[in-house]
């Protein structure tokens, strides 16, 4: 279970640009953000949201982004019925 405050919906919506960091991914969903950057690095089709990662020259630790509005119509389901359109 994440450590941070639990973030809402309306405070993703306000998060400035255009993608999410783990850590708030995390606290929205009530997850280690360690668990998600895994899943995201090894396995990023099971998360059901896209995610960015990246690897900044010389450093070890991998980054990771979500972009923000396809995280949100992930979570609130908004793009559901574009999948079925496309899925016909």
């Amino acid at each position: 279970m994440s450590t941070n405050k639990p973030m809402t919906i309306e405070e993703l919506r306000a998060v400035p640009g255009n993608s999410l960091r783990v850590n708030q991914v995390a606290a929205f969903l009530g997850m280690n953000p360690q668990s998600i950057r895994y899943m995201a690095r090894t396995y990023p089709e099971l998360l059901g949201f896209p995610v960015c990662c990246y690897q900044s020259e010389g450093a070890v630790p991998w980054h990771c982004l979500i972009p923000k509005e396809a995280f949100i119509a992930w979570v609130t389901g908004a793009n559901l019925g574009a999948r079925k359109e496309d899925n016909a």
